[in-house]
């Protein structure tokens, strides 16, 4: 199991980053660090929206509590927040200028 998802987070790293860098500029060593945020920061900038699923799992004795919250993120200042598995499933919280 661990190594499915060592895997899994691997090939998101190097998917991540060909994205960041589709010349494959940054394999080939001929950027330097400031390239490479200058690179990313403009990469970014090209993002106006985008969301992740982030999953936990915390393990006390014999009782485990997985909790599975979906974000969405909108620029300038928008987050929204899906409770999907946990307590209070169902919960949707929106923050909007941090409020």
């Amino acid at each position: 199991m661990y190594g499915r998802w060592m895997t899994i987070r691997i090939f998101s790293i190097i998917l991540f980053i060909d994205l960041l860098f589709p010349s494959g500029g940054l394999l080939t060593g001929e950027l330097s660090a400031a390239d490479v945020v200058a690179q990313m920061h403009r990469s970014y900038g090209k993002v106006f929206d985008y969301q992740c699923i982030y999953i936990t799992s915390n393990v006390d004795g014999e009782q485990i509590d997985k909790h599975t919250v979906r974000y969405f993120f909108k620029k300038p200042s928008l987050i929204r927040i899906e409770l999907l598995e946990d307590i209070v499933e169902g919960f949707v919280a929106v923050y909007r200028d941090g409020k």
